[in-house]
């Protein structure tokens, strides 16, 4: 599952360094760039509206700025040759992470129960096996198959040292 949430964090993060990478290219051209178009077009709401999406609107708002940069940037325009493949990908390689992490959710709940089902006939079958051996030799020969825990006392650490 960790791999999963891992992968997913990162095309997130590929995500938001493309947006901002696009930004910053659009915000460059000139002294005015960040303040009209197409730079106030692509970028209405900030570029925190696209990079701190909430997850599950994550595919939406990336889409739309690739709708944005599609339409309101010329085709042979730099930033719309470089940010649109990418953000494509991007989502593509989200979607399917996303799609792996509830995959691993999944397994790990089913697991955890398979566990707990396990050990719960482990905990059945040992009492039965007790019962049988104190049946059979006494309570002295039963307890040497299942000696009790022994616990250590552990020496308060000295934290002037």
């Amino acid at each position: 599952m960790q791999d999963a949430l891992a992968d997913r964090d990162a095309a997130d993060d590929d995500l938001d360094r493309t947006a901002q990478t696009a930004r910053a290219a659009l915000a460059g051209r000139s002294v005015e760039a960040a303040r009209t178009a197409p730079y106030t077009l692509i970028f209405p709401d900030g570029i925190d509206y696209y990079i701190a999406a909430p997850l599950d609107a994550e595919v939406s708002r990336y889409g739309e700025l690739q709708s944005r940069l599609d339409e309101l940037l010329p085709e042979a325009d730099p930033v719309r040759q470089e940010a649109v493949p990418a953000i494509n990908a991007g989502v593509v390689a989200f979607t399917g992470a996303a799609e792996a992490l509830i995959k691993a959710r999944t397994e790990e709940a089913l697991a955890g129960t398979r566990l707990e089902a396990a050990e719960d006939a482990w905990g059945r079958l040992m009492t039965k096996v007790y019962g049988v051996l104190l049946a059979e030799l006494g309570r002295s020969a039963a307890e040497r198959f299942f000696p009790k825990a022994k616990t250590t006392k552990t020496k308060p650490v000295d934290r002037h040292d």
